[in-house]
């Protein structure tokens, strides 16, 4: 805190803010005088070309942080970037840190008074929940700000209906980060139906971690179908909000002939067979009476930790995501089993397929999955990363027992023919070994 504060005071000093403090006052107003009178002193311009101010991870308190706002309300100062995350701004202590509550009034000061931020960055500052909604009243009149960043900034429902009222206002928002702030059902609710109107400006959205339930999914939903004008959002990341079949349903009938969206996370979110049938259709492409007007636009697909999508529905989305724009693939945890393994040994034979990580890991494709997808890795030129652990291989996976007649095993001839792959995760998949010396052996032919 007491380094924090007088770069804090020189910070002031640079922007011309009279202190506030009776002890810096005083000083302050001696030093002024020395510019007074018969034999007063030159005053020196102090001119800034200070952009971008990061100060995150810096211990320090609410008394730095208000000095620092007030002065990004001076005409003088033309910061854009501000980043003050990972410090305890939200907690008081009066005669080191100074107070939360004026803190917040002198953060909402700033925000009234700024023209020039265009980056924030708060993430973790540890505010109480009544200081959220002082700070958000002043983003209500901030009319420049294109990037908001608040991870971990737990909030109550207060909190986040003036956090919608602001987002509302804010009309060059195209950058939200609100990842693990725990609106929940409610909270989610109050956000969702304000953001449902944003989708032609954001670029990307960040929801994941709030288990906002799948009401605010329908919100988020209604937002997505809009035409006029066309959704804009490129990356939309909805991870562990406990959306359900319901609310996976309603966000995977939404993403269907959408155009703009590259980036999808749904991980976490209890989806089952029946919604992974709507993502296929998603991902596949928009159709009409049997033939297809376009492809998606997706190149980054996460789904992990949906076990109940099982077998059936885990081939539908393999399927579905084998195209010329897949890129990153991640069905981490969905409940797939030896015949999605075989589905993606097929579509690794394609040259047309475009995918470069696969991360299938903590699945049942077994020995006999496995086995396919290595097979069909000997000739793929594509995947740099391919990550299959814990997928109850078993003793016998990459052992000698494991030769296919002549051909041989299927691991270390994989490895010993694609020389592309950069990284292969094999673990818990209870090699022994002989397995390992198999595959060492083939690592010194790589």
């Amino acid at each position: 805190p007491v380094g924090g504060e007088r770069i804090a005071d020189q910070f002031e000093l640079l922007h011309e803010i009279v202190p506030r403090d009776f002890l810096k006052r005083v000083l302050y107003d001696i030093e002024e005088r020395k510019f007074e009178g018969r034999n007063a002193k030159k005053r020196k311009k102090i001119f800034t070309n200070l952009l971008s101010l990061n100060l995150s991870r810096n211990n320090f308190g609410p008394k730095v942080m208000g000095s620092i706002m007030v002065s990004l309300g001076s005409p003088r100062c033309g910061i854009i970037s501000l980043d003050v995350s990972d410090n305890p701004i939200g907690l008081s202590d009066q005669e080191i840190a100074g107070n939360a509550s004026e803190a917040a009034l002198d953060i909402r000061e700033g925000f009234l008074g700024n023209q020039s931020l265009t980056h924030f960055y708060a993430n973790n500052t540890k505010f109480m929940y009544t200081d959220l909604v002082t700070i958000f009243g002043g983003l209500c009149h901030h009319m420049f700000l294109q990037t908001l960043c608040l991870r971990d900034v737990p909030m109550d429902e207060p909190a986040a209906l003036q956090l919608g009222n602001a987002l509302q206002h804010v009309q060059t928002l195209t950058y939200l980060d609100i990842y693990n702030c725990h609106l929940g059902p409610n909270g989610g609710m109050i956000v969702a139906t304000k953001l449902k109107a944003m989708f032609h400006k954001l670029l990307y959205m960040n929801l994941s971690g709030n288990y906002i339930g799948p009401v605010s999914a329908m919100y988020l939903s209604e937002g997505l179908r809009v035409t006029h004008p066309p959704c804009a959002l490129r990356t939309m990341l909805l991870a562990n909000n406990d959306l359900l079949e319901e609310g996976g349903s309603y966000i995977a009938k939404a993403l269907v002939g959408n155009i703009s969206i590259t980036d999808i996370d749904l991980s976490g979110n209890f989806l089952t067979h029946v919604t992974a049938t709507h993502i296929a259709d998603a991902v596949r492409g928009l159709f009409k009476d049997g033939i297809k007007l376009r492809d998606s636009s997706f190149k980054r697909f996460r789904c992990n930790d949906n076990p109940q999508i099982g077998r059936r529905g885990s081939r539908h989305i393999v399927k579905a995501l084998a195209n010329a724009m897949m890129e990153h693939v991640e069905l981490r945890n969905i409940g797939a089993g030896p015949g999605t393994g075989e589905a993606i040994a097929q579509y690794m034979r394609d040259p047309l397929v475009a995918w470069s990580f696969m991360d299938i890991s903590n699945n049942n494709l077994t020995r006999v999955g496995l086995n396919q997808i290595f097979w069909a890795l000997r000739t793929n030129k594509r995947i740099r990363v391919i990550r299959v652990g814990e997928n109850r291989a078993g003793t016998i996976f990459c052992s000698d027992g494991d030769n296919l007649l002549q051909h041989g095993i299927a691991v270390p001839k994989c490895i010993i023919h694609n020389t592309y792959i950069r990284e292969l995760d094999l673990s818990y998949n209870s090699l022994t070994s002989e397995a390992g010396m198999n595959i060492f052996d083939a690592l010194l032919q790589n």
